[in-house]
């Protein structure tokens, strides 16, 4: 794009005012032309705002879905109706579905190999209606990417204007792959991913034709569901949003124990092996209704067998949030989910980020062998994990995902650190570094990464990192230290109060990565690019060492290896008396790689160690050492 003088003019005033106090140009953020581009189109602000233009596209689903068991097999069997709302300033001449199942074909890109006798046929679409032109299936068919369907327009959407689709499918899940959902133990199912789904058309980018790969996540509208799910008598459902015909469905002694949940800050049975099994007499189906408002995405999970504890929390005056943990009989930790799943949804709405969960539900579903653990609005996914302790982590940090991106809409596929940065760091916060938890897990790939030519830069866009472990450490690992940083330097309350601004001010919206840099620089009440820019935009790594105790100058030294700023966390013991703990904030390495420390009776120190429980360290060999006697 060329620049005028009036686009040169606004661009010196936004980088004046969204970064106060810039002397050179080391602190200078790079900033897009895509995300200028939206500032001058009014859509975004200088200061981390939602411009007076900004507007976002939505859509209603109608949908029926059955889920078929045949021969040991599973197919999805669906049929829609969608009205896309489109209320952007631009003409549309094409819509985006997308087409999640297709991940698993043979024709898919991946950023990991599935053996060939696992992979799947396409999903099989019928005729599509678009505003009553009918665009056949073989042309449905071919007009596809990976994972996207591109639906060219006869005539294109009008600003203001919305679409009515229509359009049936189904598809077969093979029982040995369970990437963030699947067919279990049983046939229990989560299902997820499983509908044509209108793609993002935000302001900055258009629309997001980024292919799902398996490592980077999603990128969701806000939107409302109507859905009925038609499943085998005798299994019960739960899914992301509220049941309309609960009386229908539930034998009665189950009803009056959910209702009984619904008013209890005590957990209850809902569902105890003394219901089971569930007897749904003269019926070969039942059809399940739910509904949903606002969310950015529906799934659900079925089961003949699995254990329903619940109960509610109230998170704002006269409304109260249902929790529940659904999990098989044999799993080992998932009988304490629901009370740790209340704590989590207490924490989240009261303390940080202290904004009050929207949602009537939320439900923990354990697949036992699904894996780690998969977020999505009202409900997660999680595998049974080895101890107790990294459980509740787990089941926290899906929770914390309600907030990070369904309230407040991030782009997983461009910058999944946003996300996966804020849940992870508020998972190690919330174990406070216990062993076995969430710092434990990450340490391996941080250390092993760190520093290396695969450590890539935060700003990198999420869906270009390939190496599945440089994906973690870049989701998880690199961004929760980042965060963990700039809230040890700005200190908690200010770190809280920027989650609540965030949150608070793009609810329903998109936000990008230099709103969120604006938020810092306005709560922190200054100029924190010294810290955004090197955690966020260049090659260095956290990596503080100890140097030998110099006891002649009563020093000692503390050498900054890796280049990221970064807290230092000291700890003296002496051969008698009590250790002395020495802090310094990251601020300390501006302008130079070395801190000396001056100590008191340095001839009668014992040993000294570097760092604490929840930070990260590149090479912790260097870390401590011992004078022996």
């Amino acid at each position: 794009m060329i620049m005028n003088k009036q686009n040169l003019i606004t661009l010196v005033i936004f980088i004046t005012i969204l970064f106060p106090g810039i002397k050179t140009s080391a602190q200078e953020l790079f900033i897009p032309r895509e995300f200028r581009a939206a500032i001058e189109k009014g859509t975004r602000t200088i200061d981390g705002k939602p411009g007076e233009k900004y507007w976002t596209n939505t859509a209603d689903y109608k949908m029926d879905v059955k889920l078929e068991f045949k021969n040991d097999t599973t197919w999805i069997k669906g049929s829609a109706d969608i009205k896309y709302h489109n209320n952007s300033p631009d003409k549309l001449y094409m819509l985006v579905l997308r087409s999640y199942p297709d991940f698993f074909g043979g024709a898919a890109i991946r950023n990991f190999y599935i053996y060939p006798v696992n992979e799947t046929e396409q999903v099989q679409y019928g005729d599509m209606i678009v505003n009553k032109d009918t665009i056949p299936s073989q042309r449905v068919m071919m007009s596809r990417t990976s994972t996207n369907l591109i639906v060219r327009l006869n005539n294109p959407l009008e600003p203001g204007a919305s679409a009515d689709l229509k359009l049936s499918w189904k598809y077969y899940m093979h029982p040995s792959i369970n990437i963030r959902q699947g067919v279990y133990e049983n046939k229990s199912v989560f299902i997820a991913y499983w509908y044509p789904q209108l793609a993002v058309y935000d302001d900055v980018y258009g629309w997001d034709m980024v292919d799902y790969m398996g490592s980077v996540e999603f990128y969701n509208g806000f939107n409302n569901y109507d859905v009925s799910i038609s499943v085998p008598a005798g299994y019960l459902v739960w899914a992301g949003g509220e049941l309309q015909n609960a009386q229908e469905v539930y034998p009665e002694a189950i009803y009056r124990k959910l209702l009984e949940a619904g008013r209890s800050d005590e957990i209850v049975a809902v569902v105890s092996s003394d219901d089971l099994p569930v007897k749904h007499v003269g019926k070969e189906y039942i059809t399940w209704k739910f509904r949903a408002e606002g969310t950015p995405d529906f799934t659900f999970a079925a089961s003949r067998h699995h254990l329903w504890d619940a109960s509610s929390i109230g998170v704002e005056p006269g409304r109260r949030v249902l929790v529940s943990a659904v999990y098989p009989p044999e799993s080992k930790h998932y009988k304490e989910a629901a009370k740790i799943s209340r704590k989590s949804i207490e924490n989240l709405s009261f303390e940080c980020p202290g904004v009050a969960y929207p949602w009537p539900a939320m439900t923990v579903f354990n697949s036992m062998e699904g894996g780690g653990g998969m977020e999505s609005p009202m409900m997660v996914n999680n595998g049974d994990q080895g101890t107790l302790a990294w459980a509740s982590e787990v089941i926290f940090h899906e929770i914390s995902h309600s907030y990070f991106p369904f309230i407040s809409g991030a782009n997983e596929r461009r910058f999944s650190w946003l996300d996966e940065g804020w849940a992870t760091y508020k998972g190690i916060t919330w174990s406070n570094g216990a062993p076995g938890t969430g710092k434990d897990q990450f340490d391996g790939v941080y250390q092993a990464v760190s520093g290396t030519t695969i450590d890539i830069p935060l700003m990198v866009p999420s869906y270009q990192i390939v190496e599945p472990s440089a994906s973690t450490y870049y989701s998880y690992g690199r961004s929760a230290m980042a965060l963990m940083t700039i809230e040890d330097q700005i200190g908690k309350d200010k770190m809280n109060l920027v989650w609540k601004t965030m949150i608070e001010r793009w609810a329903g919206k998109h936000p990008q990565p230099w709103d969120f840099f604006a938020i810092i620089n306005e709560i922190a009440g200054e100029n924190m690019n010294w810290l955004i820019k090197p955690w966020y935009y260049d090659f260095a790594y956290a990596d503080l060492g100890l140097e030998p105790l110099n006891v002649e100058n009563k020093t000692i030294s503390v050498r900054n290896t890796g280049g990221l700023p970064v807290p230092v966390y000291l700890t003296i013991e002496y051969e008698k008396g009590e250790p002395l703990e020495i802090y310094r904030k990251a601020d300390v390495w501006i302008n130079t790689d070395l801190l000396e420390i001056k100590v008191k009776d340095a001839s009668k120190v014992k040993s000294v160690t570097l760092g604490n429980k929840i930070l990260f360290d590149t090479d912790p060999t260097n870390n401590s050492w011992e004078i022996k006697k």
